[in-house]
């Protein structure tokens, strides 16, 4: 169950970790046990899924005995959503000038890791293309949403920029969606994401656009997803 669970784990930082764990053939229940206790989110989404698939192995059983006394098997019942119980332990809300200047770390970094094939100098260029007479301010046409853990721990952001064109048309134009390393594949930029197009239509925004650059590309099936065209 635990080389199962690593194996599908979408976070890419413990994954590794826990993989050299169960690489070392000693003490290993001990040291997955330890390190797991490390990130609650991690800790219950192990809980989740251990318990899910415990269930599955005593239902299979008793299928198995249903079919020998000649009845029909049984289906499964409904399962928690995981990712849901995990982003609960995280508070979306909107940047309030506190984190402004590791957006704007992060923001640049975001290029590097886009355009990582390319080299440090073109990413370097297109950031300073991409962020000419721009940068993540709050107010004015700026509006960011942050991502935090409980304890107040910054786990990413989105950041978009809107503008009114002739009659009355708002188009708000997201610039960029960053998830810090470790707290990636719990699908915290999918939550972002929709948080983002909820508080749009909620200032009576008509269209919200996302330019996909780089390795960003490999983002267009969840945005198609996400009701994007």
């Amino acid at each position: 169950l635990m080389e199962k669970f690593v194996a599908n784990l979408r976070n890419p930082l413990f994954r590794e970790t826990l993989r050299e764990i169960l690489a070392r053939g000693k003490g290993v229940f001990r040291q997955f046990k330890d390190t797991i206790k490390q990130r609650k989110d991690i800790e219950r989404l192990w809980f989740s899924f251990k318990d899910r698939e415990m269930k599955r192995v005593v239902l299979e059983w008793y299928n198995q005995l249903r079919e020998s006394w000649g009845l029909e098997r049984i289906g499964t019942e409904p399962l928690e959503e995981t990712e849901e119980l995990i982003l609960s332990d995280f508070v979306i809300r909107p940047e309030g000038g506190k984190h402004l200047e590791i957006i704007r770390e992060l923001d640049r970094r975001a290029f590097q890791e886009n355009f990582g094939d390319e080299g440090p100098g073109y990413a370097e260029y297109m950031y300073e293309v991409r962020r000419y007479g721009v940068e993540p301010e709050v107010g004015s046409e700026s509006v960011i949403l942050i991502a935090e853990t409980p304890v107040g721990e910054f786990a990413g952001f989105i950041w978009g920029v809107e503008t009114r064109t002739g009659g009355n048309f708002t188009v708000s134009r997201l610039l960029q969606l960053y998830v810090v390393r470790e707290y990636r594949g719990l699908g915290l930029a999918k939550v972002l994401l929709h948080r983002f197009c909820v508080s749009a239509y909620e200032r009576s925004v008509d269209r919200v656009t996302i330019e996909l650059l780089g390795s960003g590309y490999g983002l267009l099936d969840s945005l198609k997803t996400a009701g994007f065209r």
